[in-house]
């Protein structure tokens, strides 16, 4: 919680994403909307509740990002952002891999 008020300035972010397997994301929320309640300085997440979004993933791990990415409503609400669009490259870059592999090269050069 205290990392989110000294780091997160929602004036600048287009949403706040929560993702976690099982009900871990329900409940942080939860503990947020009630820490919201209990102190007027944390005012800014109750402003933007909208901007939460709280996303279903396998594991809790740095691998399930692209899953997280991926899922429509964080598409639709990120929307013309550099990681959507570095999702996309990507996802397109593994799709001419699996179709045409004689066409991608990568490697250190």
């Amino acid at each position: 919680m205290n990392l989110l008020e000294q780091h997160i300035d929602f004036k600048q972010i287009k949403a706040l994403i929560i993702a976690s397997p099982g009900f871990v994301k329900e409940e942080f929320y939860k503990f947020l909307r009630q820490e919201v309640e209990k102190y007027p300085r944390l005012k800014q997440f109750k402003h933007n509740q909208d901007k939460f979004l709280l996303i279903h993933s396998a594991n809790g791990y740095t691998n399930c990002l692209s899953e997280i990415l991926s899922d429509p409503h964080v598409l639709k609400s990120l929307s013309n952002t550099k990681a959507i669009r570095q999702i996309r490259i990507m996802n397109d870059f593994f799709e001419m891999l699996e179709k045409d592999y004689e066409r991608v090269t990568f490697g250190a050069k």
